[in-house]
């Protein structure tokens, strides 16, 4: 092939690319400008459904105190003897006794002969006079028998012996503890705030087992017993006759209090916190309309919103928070799915309020 044919092959061939690449150029900026004019406005996000609810602001909020005490007797004693001397009979641990039973005796043998002889003496002696010398021994001998009986002060559980029978005992060891048969009390160790905040008779549940019973505020004391903490005493007033317990079981006591705070009860799931760590949740909000908020919408046509609201944190039960804002009553709020919203989206909305129970709607008033 000649020098001049090969030249002229190239310039043709470098026409040819340049009219390619300036059709691909044009290509691109066309499909550029279609792309741009094709991105969606800033309100026309996909519409979602979320379930909401209508909020109203509580005047005095509930609060329920979840606190842990323990079964304890109404009353309880340590028994003594009035005198020293040597076991004979002693109750055994666990033992049932009703009042003016004898729980434990001292050896009493050579004092009861005494005492007969005694006795038979004054018998005969009758015909001759009184004797106040033998009846006055009669009478000490006796009161000491009397020292050397322990006796049941009331229907009483033997639950604590430290002697047996044959031990040495004195009027300062206490052998036996006892505690009274009759239902127990609940005792319970509570925060000064909650403690000052419960009425004398006021009703309280406790689960006793896995039974729910009503008790009744019987005591409280009047000093604390630990720095900011006071002891209370609840009557329990169910019968317990088919409910297993024992002194000493732990129970769960539940108190429902009134609050001086006021705010919106709202389910957790409603609330986001951002970084700064602000609480917030969403409102729907309302338009028709003059202000299309979405694409393509007609202005006859009402749309809703999710619009977000900033919220102080005031108080948390459960799976709800008490919150305040600027919110008002019956206002309907997203109360899950809020990972799927963002502020100014268009939503479909599906009303759930009559399927939540906010707190408080059992508080006892104070």
């Amino acid at each position: 092939m000649r020098q001049d044919e090969m030249t002229g092959n190239k310039r043709k061939f470098a026409v040819s690319m340049t009219v390619v690449m300036f059709s691909m150029v044009g290509l691109c900026a066309s499909g550029c400008g279609l792309v741009e004019t094709e991105k969606p406005l800033s309100g026309s996000l996909s519409e979602i459904t979320v379930n909401t609810m209508r909020v109203r602001r509580e005047a005095n909020s509930g609060e329920t105190a979840i606190y842990f005490g323990s079964l304890k007797p109404i009353r309880e004693s340590r028994l003594r003897f009035a005198r020293s001397g040597t076991i004979s009979s002693i109750m055994p641990l666990g033992s049932r006794v009703a009042l003016g039973e004898t729980l434990a005796e001292l050896e009493q043998a050579s004092l009861e002969g005494e005492i007969a002889d005694l006795e038979a003496e004054l018998e005969a002696s009758t015909n001759t006079g009184p004797n106040p010398q033998l009846q006055a021994r009669l009478s000490e001998l006796q009161i000491q028998r009397d020292q050397g009986l322990m006796k049941a002060p009331w229907d009483c559980l033997v639950v604590e012996r430290v002697l047996d029978e044959g031990s040495a005992v004195s009027p300062e060891i206490a052998p036996l503890r006892v505690v009274d048969t009759q239902p127990p009390r609940v005792v319970i160790r509570l925060p000064r705030r909650v403690a000052d905040r419960l009425r004398m008779d006021q009703s309280i549940w406790a689960v006793v087992g896995d039974q729910a019973v009503e008790c009744q505020v019987d005591y409280r004391s009047v000093e604390e017993v630990a720095a900011g903490s006071k002891t209370v005493w609840l009557a329990i007033q169910s019968d317990l006759e088919q409910i297993p317990w024992a002194f000493g079981q732990t129970v769960e006591v539940r108190f429902n209090l009134t609050s001086d705070r006021a705010g919106y009860w709202v389910p957790l799931s409603s609330l986001n916190q951002d970084a700064s760590g602000l609480w917030s949740l969403y409102v729907i909000e309302r338009r028709v309309s003059g202000e299309p908020l979405v694409v393509d919408v007609s202005p006859d046509v009402e749309t809703q919103t999710a619009m977000k609201k900033i919220v102080s944190l005031l108080q948390l039960q459960n799976d709800w928070a008490l919150v305040d804002g600027a919110l008002s009553d019956n206002e309907m709020i997203v109360v899950n799915g809020t990972h799927r919203v963002v502020s100014g989206q268009a939503v479909q909305t599906s009303d759930v309020t009559s399927q939540l129970v906010r707190p408080g709607v059992e508080v006892a008033d104070e």
